[in-house]
């Protein structure tokens, strides 16, 4: 797997940015599993920090697969940053 480039970066964090700012933490793995994201396959902890959480888990997805989370995020929780990225 590639490096994510700065926009894949960028991207990445606006989307946990909007899920850290939208969603309680209790509530995270449900919405990220709902969102398509396996919140298995991380041992981080939304109680702790959502942000590293989120980052944990879309830090897994190649490119493409974080391009449809981010419009499904986008549908959910409409943000003009992550529109733009």
């Amino acid at each position: 797997m590639r490096p994510p480039s700065a926009d894949w970066k960028d991207m990445r964090a606006q989307c946990a940015e909007v899920l850290w700012r939208e969603v309680a933490a209790p509530s995270l793995p449900a919405v990220c599993r709902r969102l398509g994201m396996d919140p298995s396959t991380t041992d981080a902890e939304p109680m702790v920090s959502k942000r590293a959480y989120v980052a944990s888990l879309t830090d897994r997805l190649e490119n493409a697969d974080m391009l449809v989370l981010a419009r499904r995020i986008i549908d959910d929780f409409p943000d003009l940053h992550l529109i733009e990225l």
